[in-house]
């Protein structure tokens, strides 16, 4: 019996997804494996990830000849050879440059007709071509001759003349074959002489010949169809595809589930699929007023069939001999449910496939060769069986068992029986139940002893025999050896145990004590979680499916096995199945699973392979090995062999670099590594590199690496990678592709990226610069040692200076103070005060005199000194406060040495703008001095009015007043830190009581001690 066509998915690239025209005339595939398309406007590449357009362009010289591309053929280097109306070019699909050869009538061996012509590629990547007057050959690549331009003492044999002189074609024996019109010409395969003619008969003007695996010929035809011609016996014979023996316009021999098809194009049906093994013709039809084929179709390495049409191509995967959708149809039904049902079981009995959808999906039955025999809303059941549906007119259906003409369906009231024969129904309610039973899964035991999974109402035993229900085990908290409130699924495995999943884990039936109890299993991921779908393989291993992923477990042993999770990416397991191959089937939220035994991996179909959203959708194994899930409103059919034999022949290949926008050309090194040379201000680039696949593109993942750099491999989204700022230098990028599918890599293409340097950043200007500034470098060094050694004396010696200097403004500044202060005790005839006075003022400008030309003083020294300025300026104010005093004894007696009066000016703000002006009484002044590693800290506090009333108490009382002592202060401690590379630090801080209000001044002060 033949061999029926499976139903076909093509898919369909126009204009709208960046195909530069939609009449597309022809089909390649170059040595990378991308296609490239001609169309009536334009040359296109395909990587099966997005177009680039190509298009003639008389202003270049490099461009070719003509937009309206005929026919094209990929040659072993790398060129596309293609012919348009005006002549025929090579297309260098590295470069993209086209040299084009246009007819030259008058010139000898040029071929002068403009109409396409039709190339050959011989062994040696050379082309022939044939033109209506004669073939052509070329010696390279750029040089051709004629080779003959008539038959000869053949041409009698042609019924017709003035014929165009068609292609050269050869068979899968190594013979060469053509036509001439009306006529099939045998070649030399050497000499491309003509050695024999075969006129047709009936008048029939050839389109296109093409041989089959088995050598037959077959004619394309003008209106007349398809003949099939025998080369050994010189006999036509017609091949009819259809009534109205349409125009043929060629084929292309492609592979279905392991059979070689010829596959035409024709003006009606559309495509004829032929079996070449019993020759089984199968029409696949297009719409004629929406879609015109008229070219022959093409077929890849990949095995995918491309077909040229007038509304852009059409191609078919192979990807199809892995999985197809068969549609499960929507029934109409009053009962409320959702937007979609997804098929929730399936079973395959002696009258066919039985299949459920849930949520009141229906109920179908398929013979099998997949015709619908029958369906139903549902099962016949009572009405409270039509459970949280208000208006369905029947009840889910869930598992099915046939016995002899009756089938056995459980459904939420208990078991619908359905008479085959008559398809009438009838009921078996369990009793003693006042819920409905919520039957689910069958497990048949023995021909008298099925056992039936109750959703919430434990398991049953059922005698189909007598149609009784002879035994319930509870669920619940009745009982200590009570099942848990929910059971998810039933099994039962090789040493018939009946296994069940619950919302608490695993439980197994004990024979001996009549009961389920719970099974401990040793290295469980989750004991006393829900678990849900399970399998046995032939093995006797249970697999098990969670909340997240699944585990298989021996039950002889009560061991985990093996463990599933896949990064956390599988989620809850609903249904498992497992094949005759070993391989594990499961489904998840995510998509459709497979673990494939023998090269250990877990495959992922993913929804967007085109296949329909799952939830619960039955996994199952048919008797012709296929496989089978549920989905929404479909079923998925898998072909577990095939799968296991499917080897992926994908290449990864860097396509495109861009500059600014602008296509950037690659380069050839001594090795034949391709590289990217760029100039010193490009650092900014992109490349595109593509796994060149075209089946089963969502698969696709990108992987690159750019060294020097990170070693690791990086993942790419698309395969479109930018690079900024990249500095002069060499880089290399590698990168490679892998399918999501498989897991298997593909190969790895290289780039070597150079980016040139500006010439004053060559190496030898480097190096000549080196040796230049070095030479300069020591004379300078020599010079400068000297001026150093001079400079370094002279700074030393303006460093005393400048230190000087401010001592002795500082000098002027205590005289003037003071003095001021002896006139005021003897204009209020003070006379003791102001000899007072004038003695400590006397001792004072003694030890300033001493001290002025010594950068550092003893601490001692220097704080006796503040407590004759502090004497002075209590004589002063009439002790109108109290002078604390607070010194590390370590720096008393130790020689630690100080900058002189460094802190007065501090002191002088204190008492003079903090405390002279203040009315309160207890007012005092206290300077603690501290040592702290190589600091030596100063805090001068007082209890005065605070920073802020005094600069309102100056503005009014002394305006124009400008304090130097604070100004003068801090050069000083400037020119110590320059000289002692140090930090000294100054902080002063505002004082408040508890109420907010100013309560003094805190001046800290840190100096280095080094």
């Amino acid at each position: 019996m033949p061999q029926a066509l499976p139903e076909l998915h093509f898919s369909h690239l126009t204009d709208k997804d960046g195909l530069s025209n939609n009449y597309v005339k022809t089909v390649t595939q170059d040595k990378d494996g991308i296609i490239w398309i001609g169309t009536e406007h334009g040359l296109n590449r395909y990587d099966g990830y997005g177009f680039k357009n190509f298009y003639a362009d008389p202003r270049d010289p490099f461009s070719f000849q003509n937009n309206r591309i005929q026919q094209m053929v990929a040659a072993d280097n790398g060129d596309i050879w293609a012919s348009t109306p005006d002549g025929i070019f090579s297309f260098n699909t590295q470069t993209h440059h086209a040299t084009a050869f246009k007819p030259q009538p008058g010139i000898p061996d040029s071929y002068t007709a403009n109409i396409p012509a039709f190339i050959y590629l011989d062994s040696t990547g050379l082309p022939w071509f044939t033109a209506d007057d004669g073939l052509f050959h070329f010696q390279d690549e750029t040089h051709y001759r004629r080779v003959s331009s008539d038959l000869g003492n053949l041409a009698p044999k042609v019924p017709r003349r003035g014929m165009q002189y068609g292609g050269l074609v050869a068979d899968k024996k190594g013979g060469l074959w053509s036509c001439w019109g009306n006529a099939i010409l045998r070649i030399d395969p050497r000499t491309k002489s003509v050695l024999d003619l075969y006129p047709c008969p009936d008048s029939i003007f050839i389109r296109r010949i093409d041989f089959d695996s088995y050598s037959r010929c077959w004619v394309s035809t003008w209106g007349k169809g398809i003949y099939l011609f025998d080369p050994t016996t010189a006999g036509w014979r017609p091949f009819a595809p259809s009534p109205s023996r349409p125009v043929a316009y060629g084929a292309a021999e492609w592979t279905l589930n392991g059979h070689p098809y010829m596959v035409f194009t024709c003006s009606l049906p559309g495509l004829l699929f032929v079996n070449e093994q019993d020759l089984s013709a199968w029409p696949y039809p297009f719409d004629s007023n929406e879609v015109q084929l008229t070219m022959p179709p093409y077929v890849d390495r990949q095995n995918v069939l491309w077909v040229p049409s007038d509304q852009g191509i059409f191609y078919l995967t192979p990807s199809h001999n892995l999985f197809n959708v068969i549609a499960v149809p929507q029934l109409h039904t009053r009962a409320k449910k959702p937007r979609f049902s997804y098929v929730y079981n399936m079973k395959e009995e002696p009258s066919g496939y039985w299949l459920s959808k849930r949520y009141y999906g229906g109920l179908f039955w398929y013979d099998r060769n997949w015709r619908l025999v029958h369906s139903w809303v549902g099962a016949d059941v009572p009405l409270a069986g039509r459970f949280d549906a208000p208006g369905a007119e029947a009840g889910e259906a869930f598992d099915f068992q046939q016995r002899g003409d009756s089938l056995y369906v459980t459904t939420e009231s208990g078991i619908s029986l359905l008479d085959l024969r008559t398809l009438r129904w009838s009921w078996l309610i369990p009793p003693g139940l006042t819920a409905a039973a919520r039957l689910r899964t069958i497990v048949v035991e023995t021909p008298e002893r099925w056992w039936i999974r109750s959703f919430n109402h434990g398991v049953f035993l059922f005698n189909p025999v007598t149609g009784k229900f002879i035994r319930r085990y509870a669920n619940g908290d009745t009982c200590s050896h009570c099942l848990p409130s929910t059971i998810n699924y039933m099994v039962q495995d090789k040493q018939k145990d009946i296994l069940v999943s619950t919302g608490n884990g695993l439980y197994v039936y004990d024979r001996s004590a009549d009961c389920f109890n719970k099974l401990v299993i040793s290295g469980d991921p989750a004991p006393n979680r829900p678990a849900s779908g399970l399998a046995v393989d032939s093995s006797g291993v249970v697999w098990v499916g969670t909340e997240n992923g699944l585990f298989a477990f021996d039950p002889r042993t009560r061991t985990v096995e093996r463990t599933f999770l896949e990064e956390n990416k599988i989620g809850g397991v609903a249904r498992i199945c497992a094949d005759k191959a070993q391989n594990i089937w499961f489904t998840s939220n995510a998509g459709y699973w497979c673990w494939l035994r023998k090269p250990d991996k877990v495959l992922h179909f993913e929804y967007s392979l085109g296949l329909p959203t799952t939830d619960e959708g039955i996994f199952y194994e048919t008797s012709d090995g296929c496989v089978y899930a549920g989905g929404k409103d479909a079923l998925v059919r898998f072909y577990p062999q095939r799968l296991m034999n499917y080897r992926s022949t994908v290449r990864t290949k860097i396509i495109d670099a861009t500059i600014n926008d602008t296509a950037a050309l690659f380069d050839t090194d001594t090795h034949g590594r391709r590289m990217l040379l760029l100039p010193p201000d490009k650092g900014s680039f992109s490349v595109d590199f593509d796994v060149i696949n075209y089946d089963l593109t969502g698969t696709n993942q990108y992987f690159y690496k750019l060294s020097p750099g990170n070693n690791d491999w990086k993942r790419s989204e698309s395969g479109h990678l930018s690079f900024y700022n990249l500095q002069p230098g060499s880089y290399t990028l590698d990168v490679k592709g892998a399918s999501k599918l498989t897991g298997n890599f593909t190969n790895t293409d290289s780039l070597d990226i150079i980016i040139r340097s500006y010439w004053y950043r060559s190496a030898w200007f480097k190096i000549a610069s080196l040796l230049f500034f070095s030479l300069l470098a020591v004379l300078f060094f020599r010079y400068r040692l000297q001026v150093v050694r001079k400079e370094g004396q002279s700074r030393q010696k303006m460093t005393e200076m400048e230190m000087m200097a401010l001592r002795s403004q500082m000098n002027p500044h205590f005289i003037f103070n003071s003095l001021n202060s002896i006139e005021n005790f003897i204009m209020l005839n003070e006379k003791r005060l102001a000899s007072d006075y004038l003695n400590k003022f006397a001792s004072l400008i003694r030890m300033i005199l001493e001290n002025s030309r010594k950068q550092l003083i003893p601490l001692s020294i220097d704080m006796e000194a503040m407590q004759l300025y502090v004497d002075l300026e209590r004589l002063r104010f009439e002790n109108k406060f109290a002078y604390i005093t607070d010194i590390d004894d370590q720096l008393l007696k130790g020689d630690y040495r100080v900058a002189p009066l460094l802190i007065q000016p501090f002191v002088e703000n204190a008492i003079v703008h903090g405390l002279a002006p203040s009315d309160k009484e207890g007012l005092w002044l206290k300077i603690t001095v501290r040592l702290r590693d190589d600091y030596i800290h100063y805090i001068i506090e007082d209890n005065g009015i605070g920073r802020t009333e005094a600069m309102s108490y100056s503005r009014k009382h002394r305006p124009g007043h400008k304090s130097l002592g604070l100004q003068i202060s801090r050069e000083r401690m400037d020119i110590i830190n320059r000289r002692t590379h140090t930090e000294s630090t100054l902080n002063i801080l505002d004082l408040h009581d508890a109420e907010g209000r100013p309560a003094g001044t805190r001046v800290q002060l840190s100096i280095n001690i080094a």
